[in-house]
């Protein structure tokens, strides 16, 4: 065996041991990760699967790239094409849902057109509305008390900005600051309920 072909193999199995590493498992999964935010614009959540599956494949059909010199490459060459293979899926399936909506409002029997009390949107869209606004019920009433003062006034009170620095006798930009501070608070256990925004 020749000494390129020796360093090719070590380099190979360096690879799969630091798959093996939690730690360095868990930095190449995070790297996968930002790459489909930034390149695709896929949401984490699915890019964690994505993540998942490339990986997998990775380590299933990792033999055959043996000869590469480049392992961190070609895992990302496999993580990229099953993003693309992801987004085409993605796009099929919205254009095939689309088309199940408009052939149904098309009957006249059909009870989702608006004339016969249904509406004019798919009705997939209004189940996933409902589950998503479910989890976000939910959601508000994980918020810290401060924050959750803060969202019942502007939602269901409609004080407005200058209402909430009357209310809380807050200035400004300390207001700005904590309806920041609880949108990302909000943000947070919605991300951690599987809604991604």
């Amino acid at each position: 065996m020749s000494a390129e072909a020796a360093g090719k193999g070590l380099e190979d199995k360096v690879m799969l041991e630091e798959l093996g590493n939690p730690a360095k498992f868990e930095e190449v999964r995070r790297r996968l990760i930002l790459i489909a935010g930034f390149k695709y614009r896929i949401r984490e959540c699915d890019a964690e699967d994505i993540a998942q599956t490339a990986l997998a494949a990775y380590c299933e059909h990792g033999h055959r790239y043996r000869n590469e010199t480049n392992q961190m490459g070609i895992l990302i060459g496999i993580f990229k094409k099953k993003c693309l293979e992801f987004i085409d899926q993605s796009i099929k399936t919205t254009h095939r849902l689309k088309r199940i909506a408009e052939e149904s409002t098309k009957i006249d029997e059909s009870p989702f057109k608006p004339e016969r009390g249904g509406t004019a949107r798919p009705v997939i869209d209004q189940v996933i509305r409902r589950e998503d606004g479910t989890r976000i019920v939910e959601a508000l009433q994980e918020l810290k008390p401060q924050a959750r003062e803060l969202f019942e006034l502007l939602i269901e009170e409609d004080v407005g900005r200058h209402g909430l620095m009357k209310r809380l006798k807050l200035k400004a930009n300390t207001l700005d600051s904590r309806i920041r501070s609880a949108r990302l608070e909000l943000r947070g256990i919605l991300k951690a309920r599987g809604i991604c925004i």
